[in-house]
């Protein structure tokens, strides 16, 4: 298996394209018919996804109108940033502000 495929085969499930696939694969560097590094697949995800979170909604043109479940997809991104260790971008955050008075 793949970057590639183990990409697309995870992110199918919520209907992502294999042109969006490809964008993940070339802006985390993963370029080429490389054997699976899993831990660099799933972190690929991860930072592509915490980008993307904020823009997936429903769409709709001339008609057409698409969806995706939000809900789980987020779940997702919150498990994988879980599994890596890395901050969920999606996720609010309290800041303690009181030094300000």
């Amino acid at each position: 298996m793949t970057n590639s495929e183990y990409i697309g085969k995870s992110l199918s499930k919520f209907e992502v394209s294999s042109d969006d696939v490809e964008l993940i694969l070339v802006e985390n560097g993963l370029t080429g018919e490389r054997m699976l590094d899993l831990k660099a697949a799933k972190s690929a995800i991860c930072k592509s996804l915490g980008v993307w979170l904020p823009i997936f909604s429903s769409v709709s043109e001339g008609g057409v109108s698409k969806s995706w479940n939000f809900d789980a997809l987020k779940l997702y991104y919150s498990s994988l940033c879980n599994e890596l260790g890395v901050a969920n971008t999606t996720s609010p955050s309290v800041r303690d502000r009181s030094y300000l008075w």
